[in-house]
């Protein structure tokens, strides 16, 4: 959003953020492995992490999810939680919100379509969810975002 805006600090604005993105991926590098990344089964839950967070309109359910790993539903979600800190569906529900609130401030497509297209079913339950977690409609948010933006 920095790029594209006409602060007036805009370069310099850039440049920190930039810095601190290289930062935090120095310091990640120099961390040592948490225990949860030294997990047997780590590797095989990231992966499907990354695919929940890169598609999230895709239809995710506990049982697709577990079996894709080759773990019983229960095993899956209790593993889940302790390595990422975080249940599945919540990620699912997280990463769908992230890309609605994307959508948001940078289209005019209808709500209606944008809860389809972010991977829910119904658009009354993309609305209850969208206020549920960011404590306003979808429609709220879209003329928020537009009217403090520079």
């Amino acid at each position: 959003m920095e790029k594209h805006s006409s602060h007036p600090y805009r370069v310099q604005i850039l440049d920190s953020l930039m810095r601190t993105l290289l930062f935090t991926l120095a310091s990640q590098i120099h961390e040592k492995p948490d225990k949860a990344s030294s997990h047997k089964y780590y590797g095989i839950m990231n992966r499907l992490r990354v695919s929940i967070l890169n598609a999230p309109h895709s239809k995710w359910t506990i049982d697709t999810m577990s079996q894709s790993v080759h773990m019983s539903p229960s095993y899956f979600q209790h593993l889940y939680k302790e390595l990422f800190g975080t249940s599945c569906m919540q990620d699912v529900i997280s990463a769908r919100l992230k890309n609605a609130c994307f959508y948001l401030r940078t289209t005019e497509m209808s709500i209606q379509s944008l809860a389809g297209f972010c991977g829910y079913e119904s658009e009354f339950h993309f609305m209850r969810q969208f206020k549920k977690y960011k404590n306003m409609t979808p429609s709220q948010y879209r003329y928020h975002y537009r009217n403090v933006s520079p």
